[in-house]
């Protein structure tokens, strides 16, 4: 096993079993190997509206027709899976998350927490990564070693010397690339909600069964541990000390803060994407089993 696999490993799992009669991973991503895909199967599972890019022979005419929209059937194959790992490596992954570890920190154990759970089930994984500027991915395979290889490609990824961080341009990137169902985990900051994310989360929700792991924002002043002079890592620009901002500045960020974490948050509620939300590694575990639970018992 790679340096960086037991590195995941101890900081994520922390005695957690993933496989075994009581492991966690029976239970996840699927009940007895369950795959959603389109096409020609044995057992049909539901409909679904069509977008750009079906097989027409997987248009269902005559609910169609009963229907404001064309709907396309969906089938189910007891197989191994398509994991599709889906990283933020913009330059946010500088800055420090809410538990004080380094995002990309954060990023490479939930892409190691990810792989580990697709290794314990048999499936492949890749890896999409990027910034605004672009994105590139690892082509889908087996085992520990491919594992070890897409964290080391994560590890060594110069954020510093990346563009700004911009998760839509790596949900576009899979969304006209990868046109077989995958299972996708989205691994990303908190961004600013809004209609582009909110289309481009639609768009791959409407092919690919869609996972979102969120890494929440350490506060830039104000709060105990992190006060201080520091610098914004996506502008560059200098942040002043608190006692030189002064109350009134400190209140209105607070303010402003409060705003943005409750519009996030009615976000997360209102959307159809389950979201598991951490401020450091030592959260994954519990925050990523409980999420595929809860998308479990809701299909």
């Amino acid at each position: 096993m790679g340096v960086l696999l037991q590195e995941v490993k101890a900081q994520t799992l922390a005695g957690n079993r993933l496989s075994g009669p009581n492991g966690v991973s029976r239970g996840l991503l699927e009940g007895e190997h369950r795959s959603m895909f389109q096409g020609r199967s044995l057992e049909f599972d539901d409909l679904r509206p069509y977008v750009p890019g079906d097989d027409v022979r997987d248009i269902d005419w005559k609910a169609s027709a009963r229907s404001p929209e064309v709907l396309v059937k969906r089938f189910v194959s007891y197989r191994q899976q398509r994991i599709l790992m889906v990283t933020d490596l913009g330059r946010n992954m500088l800055a420090l998350a809410a538990g004080g570890e380094v995002k990309q920190r954060v990023v490479l154990n939930a892409v190691g927490l990810v792989g580990l759970i697709a290794i314990s089930k048999g499936d492949e994984m890749g890896l999409v990564y990027g910034d605004a500027t672009g994105s590139a991915h690892m082509p889908n395979r087996r085992g520990e070693a491919h594992l070890e290889h897409i964290l080391e490609r994560v590890n060594r990824h110069h954020v510093a010397d990346s563009g700004r961080s911009d998760i839509c341009a790596q949900l576009d990137y899979v969304q006209h690339h990868f046109r077989r169902r995958h299972i996708v985990f989205v691994i990303s900051d908190e961004p600013d909600v809004g209609s582009a994310l909110d289309e481009q989360f639609r768009k791959l929700a409407a092919r690919h069964d869609v996972y979102w792991v969120t890494v929440r924002d350490a506060p830039l002043i104000g709060a105990p541990g992190f006060g201080g002079e520091g610098y914004d890592v996506d502008s560059g620009r200098t942040l002043l000390r608190e006692e030189i901002l002064g109350h009134r500045v400190l209140e209105a960020y607070r303010r402003a803060e409060a705003a943005r974490e409750a519009a996030f948050e009615q976000y997360v509620n209102s959307s159809a994407i389950p979201c598991a939300r951490v401020s450091g590694s030592g959260e994954l575990f519990n925050a990523v089993t409980l999420m595929l639970k809860k998308a479990g018992r809701g299909k």
